[in-house]
């Protein structure tokens, strides 16, 4: 909207100063301060400008809300975690020749838990649950390239 106040040192409104013309109102095009709403014709049009200006608004939306809606990319978030061993390591001096490598897919955390090539399922279960169940609770999905051995025993 545009300023329309008479100012006293230019004696006219700013836009008439400007635009040597008085301000048009965009719902009748009618000059401000000329005419009064007067008569069913006028509400009418003035009702008919009112739904022009909504529509043309809504279809300013839609487009900017498509534009928006191409460029968004959806949110993916990968829960549990996926397990794989490293194995035929050089033995340690307390036996161990095998890393579990342990990543949690949403926080990328990673853990190396050190064991032997020879564990049974039952010791590499009981390791997992000390070492990942105890700080991070029991996770929903386990990937991992061995058997399911592994997860059937949860």
């Amino acid at each position: 909207s545009y300023n329309n106040s008479y100012h006293s040192s230019v004696r006219c409104a700013p836009f008439e100063a400007l635009y040597g013309r008085k301000c048009r109102s965009p719902i009748t095009w009618a000059e401000v301060e000329e005419g009064q709403l007067i008569g069913t014709e006028l509400v009418q049009e003035t009702i008919e400008k009112i739904s022009q200006i909504k529509d043309r608004l809504k279809a300013a939306r839609d487009r900017q809300k498509s534009y928006a809606d191409k460029r968004r990319k959806p949110l993916e978030f990968s829960e549990g975690i996926t397990m794989d061993f490293v194995t035929k390591l050089p033995r340690t001096s307390s036996g161990h020749d095998t890393i579990s490598v342990i990543v949690d897919r949403l926080t990328k955390s990673t853990y190396f838990l050190p064991m032997r090539k020879d564990y049974k399922m039952d010791r590499l279960a009981r390791l997992y649950l000390n070492e990942i169940i105890a700080r991070h609770g029991v996770q929903i999905l386990i990937l991992s390239d061995r058997d399911s051995r592994f997860t059937s025993r949860f």
